[in-house]
């Protein structure tokens, strides 16, 4: 027997260094590379979705897009579901999508008011979906104009637009949303989905993404799009979520009112809590944040201990006027909880939960907040008193 054995072992043994690979391998003239989709809905109810697809040669190692034009080239298709649209890309394309190298999904505004949760389903079936892959809202365009914006920066707008979050990201004023985590939160119980929206600086050019920005994000309730905050209320949204990274205060010099100091947080720490109390519930909201002097436009003074005292109350007096400003704005604007207290009180006090569940929001609106803020100044840079011209 050991004698039979040895040879079949010694047979499948070469089999398995000579017949290893992908077993569902395509060449890359074969598929369609779709670096970023958009997703709109049309007047007629129909769905409409865009590929910005890598033309082969671009992917091509050594080869260079821009020597021959652009490196990428966009479809853009209709159907009554999304699944038809995407079958309509591929007779027109002639080739099968591979979602792999996709950068970002953009959702048009009149798609997101109707409601986005039943078309993000295709993307979740898909077992090739690149579940990382950032999501956004177009503002004031559809997301086939924005695609077809050029950028004068990469070969590839798509990852110029991705490369637009990753950096906005670190200035505290942009949601970073992978499609998984909007999946988790369209799904949870007690917080509503808020999505970070591009628009045009200009209303006649909508051509490039240098005329682009973030400067809003969408409030959605029930999986629809309800209303707009600034950055500034999105800054707040991430202190309060405790998903700062770093971000930028200015706020007045205690000693010169009309000179301004920058503050940069370097690391904020949030909490949430919710108390049950004579059956009436209260959320409170901690935030300790520790900040280093980035500018300063007074050269008067240098900053003495005292004064950085100062500069910690003022900075974090700023701070929580604009937190109790957003949660003012979420309860009486648009009545809906972006915070996830309802979250804490499904997780902290599930009986009462039951009591609530189904008119949550409307029970949000009249919850008593409080809003504890400090901040602590630890680095004034290399000076402590700014350079003055004599």
């Amino acid at each position: 027997m050991n004698k039979i054995k040895l040879p079949i072992l010694a047979v499948a043994f070469i089999a398995i260094l000579f017949l290893t690979g992908c077993w569902d391998n395509n060449d890359v003239s074969d598929v369609a590379i779709v670096t970023a989709i958009g997703i709109d809905k049309l007047e007629d109810g129909r769905l409409a979705m865009t590929w910005q697809i890598l033309k082969p040669e671009a992917a091509q190692p050594g080869m260079e897009g821009g020597q021959a034009g652009k490196a990428y080239t966009n479809y853009t298709a209709a159907g009554l579901t999304l699944n038809e649209a995407h079958k309509e890309l591929i007779r027109i394309s002639g080739r099968k999508p591979f979602y792999g190298h996709i950068q970002v999904i953009l959702l048009g505004e009149k798609l997101a008011k109707e409601g986005i949760a039943e078309f993000i389903d295709i993307f979740e079936r898909q077992y090739e979906f690149n579940q990382t892959v950032k999501v956004l809202l177009t503002k004031d365009m559809t997301a086939q104009e924005l695609l077809e914006a050029e950028s004068d920066l990469e070969n590839l707008p798509a990852i110029h637009l991705m490369n637009l979050v990753e950096a906005n990201i670190f200035t505290g004023k942009v949601i970073d949303l992978p499609f998984f985590k909007l999946v988790m939160e369209l799904e949870r119980e007690g917080r509503s989905t808020v999505i970070s929206a591009l628009s045009s600086k200009s209303k006649n050019d909508k051509s490039t993404i240098k005329e682009m920005q973030i400067e809003y994000a969408g409030i959605f309730r029930k999986g629809k799009l309800i209303g707009y905050i600034n950055t500034v209320q999105v800054q707040s949204l991430l202190f309060i979520a405790n998903q700062i990274r770093q971000t930028l205060i200015t706020t007045e010099h205690p000693l010169s009112p009309d000179k301004q100091i920058s503050v940069e947080i370097v690391r904020g720490q949030a909490k949430r809590e919710v108390s049950l109390s004579e059956g009436r519930i209260k959320g409170i909201v901690y935030v300790d944040a520790l900040a280093r002097i980035a500018e300063v436009h007074e050269t008067q003074y240098s900053l003495k201990p005292d004064i950085a005292k100062i500069i910690e109350s003022e900075t974090a007096g700023r701070i929580k006027q604009n937190l109790v400003t957003l949660i003012d704005m979420a309860q009486d604007n648009y009545g809906t909880d972006i915070f996830g207290f309802g979250e804490l009180v499904y997780k902290n006090e599930y009986g009462f939960w039951k009591s609530v569940k189904d008119d949550w929001d409307e029970y949000f609106v009249h919850m008593p907040i409080d809003v504890f803020v400090d901040v602590k100044i630890k680095r004034a840079g290399l000076i402590d008193k700014p350079s003055k011209a004599r």
